[in-house]
Parts: structure tokens; sequence; C-alpha cells
């Protein structure tokens, strides 16, 4: 299970390789399940077992991308429910094995992971629905999300329950989860609010593969994040040299791909020719022949969309280059 874990993990910094994610767990997961079915075992192999089955579906399960294209709201809604109680449904299996008979003191180390996924997978649904559709975030919307909220306080038990007025305020505590898996993990040095995050953490340079990812989540699903951060953020993952670890890297170029694309069809005065060309230099630099061509040839596309959206001769020039 680590050793896919580990190729799933390096797979999710390719747009192509990323949907191979899907097919690793579910053959997996057929393999698991004729095994139990055909081979008589004993209840510590079973359990192995189910720990392991467990495993990837709440890790892997808020991976899957999910077509919005014509298809209805309540449709969407419904998909990403689904992927949540067979994210919750691994979590179970595997808790019910003591994630493979551990001490349970570690128990709480596993419900990170699953509360960073549930997280995750919410987001990205809130994501989908503001590009895509039109949210009135009326008590009709909010009836829509009721199944999902049901689950979402049945099985993440880490804060009190809480009657959400609208949407935003139930996007508010997905965010504030990421407050919390922080706070865990950081005992010494507590947050309040999600936004102060992605300044605690670039300002103390602490980049592990779990910040990034944090911060990645926080400035692409929050509205929330202030421009001054944003400009910060850009420019201390500038300011570092290329980093080795082509998986700390994919989650760099990610971040600062998200945060141009923050600032486009935006006037304002903090993104400004220097930092692109900056990047643009950068990525000259860099690009070498790597599964991080993708990302460099993501980052292209999204100058050349910052670019369309100024009316200036040149910039439309360079939008075309």
């Amino acid at each position: 299970i680590e050793t896919f874990n580990e190729l799933c993990i390096l797979n999710q910094t390719d747009v192509l390789r990323k949907k191979t994610i899907i097919g690793i767990t579910e053959s997996l997961t057929e393999t698991i399940n004729m095994i139990k079915f055909k081979i008589s075992l004993d209840d510590l192999k079973i359990n192995t077992l189910n720990n392991i089955l467990g495993k990837l579906l709440f890790y892997y399960s808020h991976v899957p991308y999910v077509n919005t294209t014509n298809k209805d709201l309540k449709y969407v809604i419904d998909e990403y429910h689904f992927l949540l109680e067979k994210l919750t449904d691994g979590y179970t299996l595997s808790k019910n094995t003591h994630f493979g008979s551990i001490d349970d003191s570690q128990e709480e180390f596993y419900y990170l992971i699953y509360l960073n996924s549930v997280s995750t997978l919410l987001l990205t649904l809130f994501y989908k629905l503001e590009t895509k559709f039109v949210l009135e975030d009326d008590f009709y919307d909010l009836q829509k999300f009721s199944q999902i909220i049901e689950h979402y306080q049945e099985n993440c038990t880490h804060v009190a329950g809480e009657d959400y007025v609208s949407l935003i305020d139930f996007k508010h505590c997905l965010l504030n989860n990421y407050v919390y898996i922080h706070n865990e993990n950081n005992i010494d040095t507590p947050i309040v609010n999600f936004a102060d995050i992605v300044e605690d953490l670039i300002e103390n340079k602490n980049l592990s593969s779990e910040s990034l990812n944090m911060i990645r989540n926080i400035i692409l699903y929050s509205n929330e994040i202030n421009e001054i951060t944003l400009i910060n953020t850009f420019e201390t993952f500038l300011e570092m040299p290329k980093i080795r670890n082509d998986y700390f890297e994919f989650f760099k170029l990610n971040i600062i791909d998200i945060i141009i694309r923050k600032f486009t069809n935006l006037s304002s005065e903090f993104l400004n020719e220097d930092h692109i060309t900056s990047i643009f230099e950068y990525v000259e630099k860099n690009k070498v022949a790597s599964h991080l061509m993708a990302m460099y040839s993501k980052i292209h596309l999204t100058l050349a969309l910052y670019y369309s959206y100024k009316f200036d001769l040149e910039s439309q020039t360079k939008s075309k280059d």
C-alpha cells in the first residue's frame, strides 16, 4: 500500500498521469475483493486487506475529475455526494481495523488525512459550481446540499455541529478545517483563520509537501486572501532556486499559476510586468524534458490568458506569442 501510495503521489504531478490513479486504486480494490471472496483467510489477514482497501478509498476518492459539461447542478452535487460516501466508507473500514492495529494515539493522524480529503473534495465541488453555474446561495441552493451537509456533520466530529444559514458559511467551515489540521501539526504556533495559514507558512518557509498542498488549496478555493499575501507568496517562490524534488517543484509552479489566474482580468497594481517577466524567465531557464513540462506549458497558457484581458497592443501581441 505504501509503494502504491508513493506512486499515486508522484502521478499527481502530471495532468495525464493523474488519471492513472483511479485505475490503480480500482484495480487494487477489485484484487482485494477477489482475494477475500476466493481465499479462506484468518481475521488478521482480513483486517490487513480491509485496512489497505479503506486507505485506498479515503486517500484517493477525492482525486477523480468530475466533468460538469451538459450536467445540471443537482447531478453534479450528487456525483460529489457519491465520492464523499466512498471516502467515508473507506475511512470507516480502515478505522474498524484500528488502521492496521496501530497504537490508538495514531488515530488522529489518519483522521487528519480523512478531514483533508473531505475538505478538498467539497471545496473542489464549490469551485466547480462557482465557475460553471449561477448560485443564488438561497434556501433552495442550500437544500440541494442538505445530504452532503448532513453526511459531513455526522462524520467530521472535531467541531460541534453547526446550522449553516448559507452555502458560504459551509464553505468557510471547510476552509477552516485547514486551520484545525495546521494547528494539530503545529501545536506551538496556533492559527485562528485560514487566511493566516498562508502568511505563516510563507514567512517561516515551512514548505513540506503537506504545507504546499495546503497553501495551494487555500489560495485556489478562497477569494479572501489579500493581494499583498498573494504577491508575497509569488515572490517567495520565485526567489527560490528550482527544487530538485519534482513533487515539491510541481506544487510551487502550480501555486504560481493559480496566483497569476487570480490577477487575470483584475485591475491591480500588485502584479506588475516585472513579476510576469520573472516567471517567464524562470520557466524558460528551467524547462527541461520531465513530467513538469505539462506544468510549464500550463503557465505559458495562463500568461497568454493574462495578457489577452489587457487592451493595449503590446499585451495583445504577447498573448499570441
